[in-house]
């Protein structure tokens, strides 16, 4: 039991749950914005359909070049340079004027979200010491997806309510918050081993 409690408040933990959560938030915000920016933008199927699968393909394009990135610049360095896209792409998201401009913006957060989900596993599989802590973190950390993706339909939820027509703007824009949560929760990260 105490090996279990030491696992799951560990500071790699901590920083591993919020950053999968931050990362299922962002994949999420999509379902929940998808008919205000249909409307907004006047979307055909097909234009739905790309910006809808925008970050699972950007994601798919993180997790190709992680294991390349972490390996050169560091862990905690891509994971934080991860975080800054969902920010900054998260910003800038809400700020668009057109489809292109959110697609390629969504792609970008994408790519953040398939970083975070490849490198954060490797972080924790080499910082931890021990099988059994290693174990319990991973799955608590993956326990914490499930939260991102329902936080993502609760706080989307009371923003469409509140938010009027561009309520999509605030959704997306909600992302970048939990991106600078986790980077200052990051700050006193050490390395591992590569």
């Amino acid at each position: 039991m105490i090996r279990m409690q030491e696992a799951i408040i560990s500071g790699p933990t901590v920083v591993g749950s919020l950053s999968i959560l931050t990362a299922s938030y962002n994949i999420a915000t999509m379902s929940v914005a998808n008919s205000p920016i249909s409307s907004f933008l006047h979307l055909d199927n097909l234009q739905l359909t790309l910006l809808t699968s925008s970050i699972l393909i950007g994601a798919i394009f993180g997790a190709f070049t992680s294991g390349v990135l972490s390996d050169r610049f560091g862990r905690v360095g891509i994971l934080t340079l991860d975080m800054l896209t969902f920010i900054l792409a998260g910003i800038l998201s809400s700020l668009v004027s057109n489809y292109i401009q959110l697609l390629v913006l969504r792609i970008i957060v994408g790519i953040g979200v398939g970083i975070d989900y490849v490198v954060i596993f490797t972080y924790i599989g080499e910082i931890d010491k021990s099988d059994d802590i290693k174990n319990i973190s991973m799955a608590t950390i993956m326990f914490f997806a499930n939260f991102g993706i329902l936080l993502s339909y609760a706080i989307g939820w009371l923003l469409l309510l509140k938010g009027g027509d561009e309520a999509w703007r605030y959704i997306l824009a909600s992302g970048a918050v939990f991106g600078a949560v986790s980077i200052i929760i990051r700050l006193g990260l050490k390395e591992s081993k590569l």
